[in-house]
């Protein structure tokens, strides 16, 4: 299957969503985007992921919403070619994008320890160094600047593949020139997601840990997440 490279307008690209959606995956509320799993029997891909806007305020759309699409949208287009970055499949209006649907997988924090294979320690590896590589900080990876575990990690186990998927990119950062300092602190935030799952599920593996954050870094993201 073709799938559409662009809508005229929005109705167009509401009705087809609409007319494709096999269920939601995350409903739609007035100030975030709806998740929606869109179904083309017979065709390939048979299932995409559809993100969208369409069910907040129409200035949120026109405004937040398309900023945050095309932000996202953007993060996913520079990291297209990674193993372990969903395939991102066009962004056919404004309001909307298109991406590879994960079939049977599931955020790593849904697990528990020795129900994941070792492996995953060095796909994530390197997913972050392949990303960090193109430009792209993630910031947004389930952990604290102490890498406490207990949310989503945003880091997908397909099952079936034994493929971890890193998803999610909407705060991601790039595309803005950095003192080498701060992107590094940034990066080594990013990496303390292998720290996490190491000690979560494998807290007797040998391995070599990332750099760590540097003080003025720690005490930088405590202070940002009580904001």
């Amino acid at each position: 299957m073709q799938l559409p490279l662009n809508f005229s307008n929005l109705k167009e690209a509401r009705d087809f969503a609409d007319q494709h959606t096999l269920r939601l995956l995350r409903s739609p509320a007035p100030n975030r985007a709806t998740l929606r799993l869109l179904c083309f029997p017979g065709q390939e891909p048979k299932h995409a992921v559809c993100k969208d806007f369409f069910d907040t305020p129409n200035w949120y759309r026109r405004s937040a919403g398309r900023f945050l699409i095309a932000h996202e949208y953007g993060a996913y287009a520079r990291l297209q070619g990674i193993r372990g970055i969903p395939m991102v499949y066009g962004r056919p209006h404004p309001d909307m994008m298109l991406m590879q649907y994960l079939d049977h997988s599931e955020d790593l924090w849904k697990y528990r320890p020795g129900q994941l294979p070792e492996l995953i320690l060095e796909q994530m590896r390197g997913i972050l160094d392949a990303i960090h590589a193109k430009g792209v900080i993630h910031l947004d990876i389930g952990h604290d600047s102490r890498s406490s575990f207990g949310r989503e990690t945003n880091f997908m186990w397909q099952e079936e593949e034994q493929q971890v998927y890193l998803i999610d990119p909407a705060g991601a950062l790039y595309g803005l020139p950095l003192p080498a300092s701060v992107r590094c602190a940034l990066e080594a935030h990013d990496n303390l997601a292998l720290v996490k799952i190491h000690d979560f599920f494998f807290p007797n593996l040998e391995w070599q840990p990332p750099q760590p954050l540097p003080p003025w870094g720690e005490k930088l993201f405590t202070k940002l997440k009580k904001i």
